[in-house]
């Protein structure tokens, strides 16, 4: 039933986003015109389809973005203005507590929390729940803000004479190079009345930051590469523009599963950039220039290639203190020799399709690099098999993907295939995403993490040149929808701790604790399907084991995220996390 909503969410998403619009323009060097396509699906209705948890959802939602828009548009509110919104007589405990902590003060940042128990909330009236609301919003409006609110329903609860929301709140706002965020969880009961009114609120947990700057980062993408013709041709045109006037079959990619790579490839001390792209569209070389900014060299570099790519690395594979270059495209994996001033030659070219990640190590300590690269689908059998194959099988568990490879140099631009010879074949079809090496329990050797779609991760453990997947042992499997993977010694305790990126899903935090839910399954099923929505892992490294400590270290909800990273944002000895998120939509934001 999970997989028939995901592929229904999919089937809208392919409709929505290739269908032209009336404003679209008709002409590209490819196709010289472009016919208007118009695509009707009927939106499904949850409450036909027996999910009336979801079609309450709906309504609660809009509820609470009516009171959105009190809280962002007045400071004083009236009984008058909730009466549609709130009971007469709500339930409430306060909505921003009044003993926060300050519980982090470095530089210009700045976080309180809660940490008190929950107290019992007592009824309100109207009046005192207004009080409550703008005391909530007060420290915007004392700036003289509006906050920006969004509201994600995880959980909701149907009982005989009310219904159980769990929602996080979120609301900032940006002035005077100060920033000001509140995140907060609330445990809600609405009336079975339509509309729906709210009855009680229990905060559980509460945060708030004030950041003294503007930002912590700047988008200087404009100032570095806009100088350059395809910055405003290519570049900033969108994945939408180019799916729609490039042919599938030259290896469109509308997923934006597109790489880059760092390297100083000139011998200069300044790191430069190349960036990957979709088929039909040349991947770029851009070269780092004393005063910041780069210049596109593609085509002078020969690294112009038009093949789907999904991954690259810059590393010295033949020990010349220079930074070659690693493709993985959809077609084969390339490897291409850096003369040391920007320019490359191609000197490897091997049979590996659909790639969707590279890693590199040397993982047998003969003094050179070799190269893991991951797979996702059996591409090859789509034809075959109308493209069953591409379904994983099981959704929660599957290990029916193509298999990733590890490459080993053999010096002189020569790579073998040691996957089966190091132990490497084990679990090894698992719709994998990204890996990362690291020596994870400080046996001086390097040891390979997978994170992979659609159930189990691997830690392969290297002893002596062999792998053994001790992910279950280690407790790192991470039953979830894996997609980057970091390694960290984030508590500076000698040992490396582990990030993994999943998706976080409202949705299915909502659907898949609902009773009808995957109702024939056992009880195990049902617990690895809820885990898929859950979010990220931060695993911490005890030495002899990994503990989850995801939820109470704060960094489960990070969106739909793609990739993870340890860095040091604020250079104060500490490794921070990133956590790059999100998903390409349409020119209308609600086609999904």
């Amino acid at each position: 039933m999970f997989f028939n909503y995901f592929c229904w969410g999919f089937l809208l998403f392919l409709c929505a986003g290739c269908s032209p619009s009336d404003k679209s323009p008709q002409n590209s060097s490819l196709l010289p015109s472009l016919p208007k396509v118009s695509f009707r699906v009927e939106k499904k209705n949850p409450e036909k389809e027996g999910w009336k948890s979801e079609a309450f959802q709906e309504k609660a939602k809009k509820q609470l973005e009516k009171l959105s828009e009190l809280l962002t548009s007045t400071t004083k509110i009236t009984p008058q203005q909730i009466s549609s919104i709130v009971h007469p007589k709500i339930l409430s405990s306060i909505l921003r507590p009044k003993n926060l902590k300050q519980v982090w003060s470095k530089a210009n940042l700045k976080v309180w929390r809660n940490l008190e128990k929950n107290k019992p909330f007592h009824q309100k009236t109207q009046n005192k729940f207004c009080k409550l609301l703008e005391n909530l919003i007060y420290p915007f409006v004392s700036r003289g803000t509006s906050p920006k609110i969004h509201w994600k329903i995880v959980g909701v609860d149907p009982s005989f004479e009310e219904i159980k929301i769990r929602v996080l709140y979120q609301a900032s706002s940006h002035k005077s190079g100060e920033q000001i965020e509140q995140n907060a969880t609330w445990l809600c009961s609405w009336s079975k009345t339509t509309p729906p009114l709210l009855q009680s609120v229990l905060v559980e947990d509460y945060e708030e930051v004030v950041l003294s700057s503007e930002t912590l980062f700047s988008d200087c993408t404009k100032s570095v590469l806009g100088k350059n013709s395809c910055f405003e041709k290519q570049l900033m045109r969108g994945q939408e523009h180019w799916m729609r006037r490039r042919p599938f079959l030259i290896g469109v990619d509308n997923f934006g599963h597109h790489g880059v790579a760092i390297g100083d490839v000139n011998g200069d001390g300044r790191d430069d950039l190349y960036l990957c792209q979709t088929g039909g569209l040349p991947n770029r070389l851009f070269i780092q220039n004393s005063d910041g900014t780069a210049t596109d060299i593609s085509e002078n570099s020969g690294t112009n290639f038009r093949e789907r790519t999904h991954s690259a690395l810059f590393l010295d594979l033949d020990n010349d203190h220079d930074q070659d270059l690693v493709l993985a495209t959809n077609a084969a994996i390339i490897v291409m020799s850096n003369d040391g001033q920007g320019k490359f030659r191609l000197v490897t070219e091997g049979s590996f399709p659909n790639i969707y990640s590279l890693a590199a190590a040397d993982y047998d300590q003969d003094g050179d690099l070799d190269i893991y690269a991951t797979s996702y689908a059996r591409q090859d059998l789509l034809d075959k098999h109308a493209g069953l194959t591409l379904e994983p099988i099981p959704y929660h568990d599957a290990n029916n993907g193509a298999p990733n490879a590890l490459f080993e140099n053999q010096g002189k631009f020569q790579f073998v295939d040691v996957t089966n010879k190091v132990g490497l074949e084990s679990n090894n079809k698992r719709w994998s995403f990204a890996a990362s090496w690291e020596d994870f329990d400080n046996d001086g050797d390097m040891d390979l993490y997978v994170a992979n779609d659609f159930g189990r991760n691997n830690l392969y453990r290297n002893e002596k040149g062999f792998f053994t997947d001790v992910a279950q042992k280690w407790g790192v499997e991470d039953i979830a929808s894996g997609m980057g993977v970091s390694f960290g010694d984030y508590d500076r305790d000698g040992y490396m701790d582990l990030y993994v990126s999943n998706m976080f899903s409202a949705a299915g935090k909502r659907i898949a604790f609902q009773d009808q839910f995957q109702s024939q399954a056992n009880s195990l099923t049902r617990q690895h399907f809820q885990r898929l929505a859950r979010g990220n892992t931060l695993f911490r490294n005890t030495g002899t084991s990994f503990e989850d400590l995801s939820e109470s270290s704060r960094v489960s909800m990070g969106r739909w995220s793609w990739g993870s990273l340890f860095v040091d944002i604020n250079n104060d000895g500490w490794q921070d996390i990133i956590a790059p998120n999100g998903y390409i939509t349409n020119t209308k934001t609600d086609d999904l």
